[in-house]
């Protein structure tokens, strides 16, 4: 029998059927061949990275190690720091004399009450006391209450106050400050004296760290003569290396002090070349440290004229920058100059021998 026009679609309708489930089949199968791969390939790259992370990982340990060994060598430099003057703490500080009011009021009224003790030992003991006697046992509260005001008052040298700078000293071995109650004379700051405290070697930081109308934290010592900005309890631990320092600067100021005063006497030149080094160069001459940390002013006609050049901008001459530097070592005739309306008594210096 033929087969009727509807069995014949059928037949197509199944016949097209079933290839595209063929169809189906291939393209699940190469996706999966695909996947496959991809996990084939992820297994294959996984141990390649960790091949060369392995491998970056031994390149950055030296360079990790040898940044620690860096650090461990530069470690002493960081701990380089001043001389420091080993010993115990002192109680009271720097300055344990003179007595305070407030020591003196106590030791009066701790005398008293001793004497006040002894007239009720031997009232007890029976004996009659005397009417001055009776008189000073009948003082005894309130000397009790001036005890207790006294014991619980604050010391002035124990107490910060806020100051001003008012002069910058040269030789450069502190500054002089402006405080409160004290308005008849200056207080002195001395390098010993600062927080932290100031080594010879490094006197060019106070000028660094001071300038004239700074305010600072300050405490006055018992001698109302010097001030510091450093708190009772540093103080006292600190003094070993307070009187170190102290030590380290004398020496210079005394020198300071004896050739300051044979310039004065001569009131000439001075007859012997002294050493000094360049501090700045300005327009009108050049600053040098001369005798440790004393600053002096050489002017422009007391420049060697080597080092001098014309200066289009002011019209004169002026000293060569590139020719004369600071810290550079140079030779100095030195002359001391009374105060006057400007100026207060100064030191200059010349690198002409003016006298020749």
């Amino acid at each position: 029998r033929q087969p009727s026009g509807e069995e014949q679609e059928e037949a197509q309708e199944e016949q097209e059927a079933a290839e595209g489930e063929e169809a189906q089949e291939e393209a699940e199968g190469e996706e999966e061949d695909e996947e496959e791969e991809d996990e084939e390939e992820e297994d294959e790259a996984a141990p390649k990275e960790e091949e060369t992370a392995a491998a970056e990982g031994e390149e950055e340990a030296p360079e990790a190690k040898a940044a620690e060994e860096e650090e461990e060598e530069q470690e002493p430099e960081k701990k380089e720091e001043p001389k420091k003057y080993d010993g115990p703490p002192r109680k009271g500080g720097l300055l344990t004399t003179p007595l305070t009011l407030r020591e003196k009021e106590l030791l009066k009224i701790r005398k008293k009450m001793r004497e006040i003790e002894q007239l009720e030992q031997k009232e007890t003991e029976g004996e009659v006391l005397a009417p001055n006697q009776r008189a000073k046992v009948d003082k005894k509260d309130a000397l009790v209450k001036d005890l207790n005001e006294w014991e619980t008052a604050v010391e002035d040298f124990s107490v910060f106050v806020k100051g001003e700078v008012k002069e910058v000293l040269n030789p450069l071995t502190g500054v002089k400050v402006a405080v409160p109650g004290h308005d008849k004379k200056l207080l002195l700051l001395p390098a010993s004296l600062m927080n932290p405290p100031v080594y010879l070697q490094n006197f060019l930081q106070i000028r660094e760290r001071y300038r004239e109308g700074n305010k600072v934290q300050v405490r006055v010592l018992r001698d109302n003569a010097q001030v510091t900005e450093l708190s009772l309890e540093e103080e006292e631990v600190r003094v070993p290396e307070i009187e170190g320092i102290m030590g380290e600067f004398d020496p210079v100021k005394a020198d300071d002090e004896r050739k300051y005063k044979e310039l004065q006497a001569s009131g000439t030149w001075s007859k012997d070349w002294h050493e000094g080094k360049v501090s700045a160069v300005k327009n009108f001459g050049v600053f040098c440290w001369v005798w440790g940390c004393r600053e002096v002013l050489v002017r422009n006609d007391s420049i060697l004229p080597t080092l001098m050049v014309w200066d289009p901008d002011r019209q004169e001459q002026g000293p060569d920058r590139y020719a004369i530097l600071a810290g550079a070592q140079v030779r100095l005739k030195l002359k001391w100059l009374p105060a006057n309306n400007k100026y207060e008594a100064k030191i200059i210096g010349s690198m002409i021998d003016h006298d020749a």
